[in-house]
């Protein structure tokens, strides 16, 4: 009869244990999962507060993004409550603060909760300079700006290869030289606008 008590305390306990251990770990789960979610929720919302819709729009459809990118991301039936402390869509910022409440296996009621603020740099990158290349089969040609062999956008700073070599009749190609008669040196990256033209 002892060792039944015994069994039978320790199975209660053990269950008391388990039930303890996953309330923890539920809550734990709970508030990594909100705090992971939430976070990248509020930085997908404020990267793209940049377009001129948003813009337009003003910080409502700010919040409202991140509430449905929320809503998406963490998939529950809890009860979730977001409050907005500060959303300025001209100055790329959202705070907010979100509280969920859920149950635990137990049947009590928990809650888990994050806030943050996310400020998104507006400094935007400058445009690279962009310059043309032209290759033309004759100086007379390129002088003219006439019937122009090959043509090639690239940005400041890139190197560019030479074109196919062309071909013309009675005549070998010899390389290509610059506007100023000197033999093309294409090892150097393009920063301004080149012409080029075929030696024969």
């Amino acid at each position: 009869m002892k060792n039944a008590v015994m069994i039978f305390v320790s199975a209660i306990l053990g269950v008391m244990t388990l039930v303890i251990v996953m309330t923890v770990l539920g809550r734990m789960n709970r508030s990594v999962e909100l705090q992971s979610n939430l976070s990248s929720a509020v930085e997908k919302t404020v990267s793209h507060m940049s377009g001129e819709e948003e813009l337009r729009q003003g910080s409502e459809a700010a919040v409202a993004e991140c509430v449905e990118g929320l809503a998406f991301s963490l998939d529950t039936d809890s009860d979730v409550e977001v409050k907005v402390m500060k959303a300025d869509h001209k100055k790329g910022v959202l705070a907010i603060s979100v509280i969920e409440k859920f149950r635990y296996l137990n049947g009590n009621t928990g809650t888990t909760e994050w806030s943050g603020t996310s400020i998104w740099n507006r400094v935007e990158e400058p445009e690279p300079e962009q310059y043309e290349v032209r290759f033309y089969k004759t100086r007379e040609d390129m002088l003219a700006e006439e019937n122009c062999y090959k043509s090639y956008v690239v940005e400041d700073g890139e190197k560019i290869a030479a074109p196919a070599a062309p071909i013309m009749e009675d005549a070998e190609f010899a390389g290509w030289r610059d506007r100023n008669d000197y033999v093309a040196d294409f090892s150097q990256p393009v920063e301004q606008n080149q012409v080029y033209y075929a030696d024969w």
